[in-house]
């Protein structure tokens, strides 16, 4: 598992979101916890676009409903980055 989401590009977070969000289920939740969001908006505003029921809980935590499956949405730019 990843200790930071940090540590991942932009252009991997689509894909391990993914992976992520099938290993927990049907009906799991994912949290993710953001020391700042103000700096990370860029990851947060990703998340928000591939899981639209994402909402923040807390002043810094994340949460991802498993029910939102972005990932038969379409590609999102930075996945067409990647592949190019």
């Amino acid at each position: 598992m990843i200790e930071s989401i940090y540590y991942i590009g932009l252009n991997q977070l689509p894909q391990v979101l993914k992976s992520v969000m099938e290993m927990v289920g049907e009906s799991g939740i994912f949290l993710v916890r953001f020391h700042d969001f103000k700096k990370h908006q860029a990851y947060i505003e990703m998340i928000q676009r591939l899981y639209p029921s994402a909402e923040r809980v807390e002043s810094n935590l994340l949460c991802i409903d498993a029910t939102s499956l972005s990932f038969n949405r379409p590609a999102s730019p930075y996945e067409k980055q990647e592949r190019a």
